[in-house]
């Protein structure tokens, strides 16, 4: 048996600006979005710095000028490169570095 006759001290409430846990969860997850957004450009930004500083060294670049140089050099090798239709493992797309 169950009494139905108690008398509670103080009534529930609900209010809809209190304790708002959907609200936080998703201004929790969006400050990790953003923050995870940036770490991972960074990250991706410092290997692509890392490879075009050791260019730089291999091609022995030290001026604008060389920069300048270099850039044409690569545009013209990506320009002239031909592939033909045999099978061959110099043609294969597969094998080209860029």
């Amino acid at each position: 048996m169950v009494p139905i006759d108690n008398v509670l001290a103080t009534q529930p409430k609900w209010d809809v600006f209190e304790n708002n846990h959907f609200a936080m969860r998703k201004r929790l997850v969006g400050i990790f979005l953003k923050v995870a957004n940036k770490l991972i450009t960074r990250m991706r930004a410092g290997k692509r710095l890392k490879k075009i500083k050791h260019r730089f060294t291999v091609e022995k670049v030290y001026t604008r000028a060389d920069a300048k140089r270099m850039v044409t050099e690569d545009w013209k090798t990506a320009q002239n490169m031909r592939f033909s239709d045999d099978a061959t493992e110099e043609s294969n797309i597969q094998n080209v570095k860029f």
